[in-house]
């Protein structure tokens, strides 16, 4: 017996959509399944896994911004930043236990050893971005959510991080993390850490931004 063409074209429909219903219900009890801790876990291990990345990095004190540099990373020890820090036009690179500094006047390449600038407690955020992302676990996870952002659609997910090392001067500080994901991909793309000091009564925000994972980066010691 012919089937009618019309007849034939709703059946094949009807298997297609049916087929498109079964797969977006094993995908979302897929997704569900897996607790939101452990999704940020992986995310955070492939993050931190990566040898290079390029990142923008902001710091605000009860809303001021102290701090908003661009920069790129190269593990374990190379890093090119500019940006503006307190109010000032900067430009560093370090490779390895030496650090270059552009006069902002002449426009000349001054050099340091890194463990001066280290003894001043400065660029510890701005040099090592993935360190505000090293926890020894983080707490209370949980989801909120997704959002657009330019380099795609993201999860979004909360908690609270135990941090490996100490910030200098936050070590009794409470901190709240807001991360954005991509969940195919399992790596994170933004973080905003919200940091609330008792004495004095502070707040400091963290926002970083990430890309260019594992990219072939060149950096070099400037002309001096």
């Amino acid at each position: 017996m012919k089937i009618p063409q019309k007849l034939a074209y709703t059946t094949v429909g009807g298997v297609i959509f049916l087929l498109i219903f079964v797969y977006a219900l094993f995908y979302l009890f897929s997704a569900r399944k897996i607790a939101p801790g452990d999704i940020l876990g992986m995310s955070l291990q492939k993050t931190l896994a990566s040898q290079s990345i390029s990142y923008q990095l902001e710091v605000k004190l009860n809303d001021q911004v102290l701090s908003r540099v661009n920069g790129q990373l190269i593990k374990p020890d190379k890093v090119h930043l500019k940006g503006n820090i307190y109010k000032s036009e900067v430009e560093f690179i370090r490779l390895g236990e030496v650090i270059y500094m552009k006069d902002i006047w002449t426009k000349k390449w001054i050099m340091f050893e890194k463990s001066k600038i280290d003894k001043l407690n400065l660029l510890v955020m701005e040099f090592s971005p993935l360190d505000l992302l090293t926890y020894k676990q983080v707490l209370s996870v949980r989801y909120k959510g997704r959002e657009k952002l330019a380099r795609g659609k993201m999860l979004i997910l909360e908690g609270q991080p135990v941090l490996q090392k100490d910030l200098p001067g936050l070590k009794e500080a409470n901190y709240q993390g807001r991360y954005w994901l991509k969940p195919g991909e399992r790596r994170i793309y933004q973080t905003v850490l919200e940091i609330k000091k008792t004495a004095p009564k502070q707040t400091i925000k963290v926002k970083i931004k990430l890309w260019d994972f594992n990219q072939k980066f060149e950096l070099k010691s400037p002309s001096i």
